[in-house]
């Protein structure tokens, strides 16, 4: 992590298209964000930073794989790379992307509970990136990761567009991929079990839309992480469901996370 005084550093990239005065915005596990400005096209945008150097080789790798997953993507749902560089002198790779007001997730502590309108709007373009992600490119892509920590929101606009994409993944619709990864209270039953396919990501998005419409987490309380594997291994529904009252919304929940006896 940076000072302060990184406020007043400079920074430009190697063909001196982008701005950075360090003003930092948010940070995550693996990079920090800036505030930049993009003198091509005159408008702002997020300059992102990740340390190479004294960085875990699985941490390492999912920078790397996010950078080159969002090379290849375009949709208005997908948070756009603008572009990338390695600075082999400061060890880190540096990305530029469209700059966002913040997270979903940061956006409704700040502001709370949204209009219907806005949470049906929202899981709409939630499920527009989903279905351009599993069905709209050459290779299908699973998330992996989607919760609202990792949605974001245009302050301008107040539409939303997945980010976070360094758990993201080639697979199929048809074979899932054999690992465990995510947040737990977003995992469904197969991921704790081993394998990730496309609707491990529709349950993620049916307990996305389930934290945007209550403002409480699923399974909130569950404070022990092997109790809540055990309880939704053994399909257990998270309490907050009974929050929602918008029948319409609540049925589009439960088709989200339900899983069919086999």
């Amino acid at each position: 992590m940076e000072s302060n005084a990184s406020f007043f550093l400079t920074w430009r990239d190697p063909d001196d298209r982008f701005l950075c005065r360090g003003e930092r915005i948010g940070s995550g596990a693996t990079k920090c964000v800036y505030r930049a400005f993009d003198r091509r096209e005159g408008r702002e945008v997020a300059w992102c930073r990740a340390a190479l150097s004294g960085m875990e080789q699985g941490k390492h790798g999912s920078i790397v794989r996010e950078v080159a997953l969002m090379r290849t993507l375009d949709h208005p749902r997908i948070v756009r790379l603008v572009a990338s560089w390695t600075d082999v002198r400061s060890e880190e790779i540096v990305f530029v992307t469209d700059l966002y007001g913040g997270s979903v997730d940061a956006y409704l502590r700040k502001h709370g509970k949204q209009c219907l309108s806005v949470v049906r709007k929202w899981a709409r373009q939630l499920c527009e990136g989903l279905v351009y992600l599993h069905e709209e490119l050459p290779s299908p892509v699973a998330h992996r990761d989607l919760k609202a920590a990792n949605v974001f929101v245009n302050n301008y606009t107040g539409d939303i567009a997945l980010g976070d994409l360094g758990f993201a993944t080639v697979t199929s619709k048809y074979r899932s991929n054999a690992s465990i990864l995510g947040t737990a209270e977003f995992m469904a039953p197969e991921v704790l079990r081993g394998a990730y396919g496309h609707k491990a990501d529709i349950y993620a998005l049916g307990m996305t839309i389930l934290q945007i419409a209550t403002l409480k987490r699923p399974f909130g309380k569950f404070k022990n992480i092997s109790e809540l594997y055990f309880e939704v291994l053994n399909g257990a529904r998270p309490e907050e469901l009974e929050l929602v009252k918008n029948r319409n919304l609540r049925a589009l929940i439960e088709a989200c996370i339900c899983r069919e006896e086999t």
